[in-house]
């Protein structure tokens, strides 16, 4: 097969991986693609030669910052996100991050966990029928839990919420709004 000349997004097949990336995995598995912005780029179907790469500090990811690197969404990689960080720095902040993360602490908070769920489908329940369960259930556990993690006070939740929807999503926002949004995630906006 030849190289693919636009790589499938993600988004259009919903949960379904497309039928293209199993195909190229059979007959070109590292493929010269072109992402929806930036250069082209190589992508990697193989679980053994994702790995190879990724444990190779020859592959940089601080090295895409300010590139016109093959990329999924239009604003470029933040300099100051773990995802834009090698070792030995992106191994600190992980460490950091892992410390809290431990499966004792993830253990103690299965009953807190467990109150949330029973609260969300409390709520479910009130709703006008059919209720979407992603909606209702889905997507508030993992931001109300992130919420507790971090302290963030009650009356601010709907704010934080809003900014990591900006952040974490690759299309359907400005690339003013997503700085904006990492700013106040950071605590670095003027705002």
């Amino acid at each position: 097969m030849t190289a693919c000349p636009h790589f499938p997004t993600i988004t259009a097949q919903g949960l379904d991986p497309d039928p293209l990336l199993a195909e190229l995995r059979e007959s070109e598995p590292i493929a010269r693609v072109q992402l929806p912005f930036g250069e082209p780029c190589w992508v990697l179907t193989r679980y053994e030669d994702v790995r190879a790469m990724l444990a190779d500090p020859r592959f940089s990811r601080a090295a895409t910052i300010g590139t016109d690197v093959g990329r999924m969404a239009e604003f470029f990689p933040i300099e100051d996100s773990i995802l834009g960080m090698d070792a030995p720095e992106h191994t600190r902040i992980r460490r950091l991050v892992s410390a809290t993360f431990t499966a004792r602490r993830m253990m103690a908070l299965r009953g807190r966990a467990q109150e949330i769920v029973d609260g969300l489908l409390d709520d479910m329940e009130q709703l006008p029928q059919p209720v979407d369960f992603v909606r209702a259930v889905a997507l508030p556990l993992p931001i109300t839990m992130i919420c507790e993690l971090l302290g963030v006070p009650f009356e601010d939740r709907e704010r934080f919420h809003g900014w990591a929807n900006v952040f974490m999503t690759t299309t359907g926002f400005a690339v003013e709004e997503l700085l904006e949004a990492h700013g106040q995630l950071s605590g670095t906006s003027p705002v």
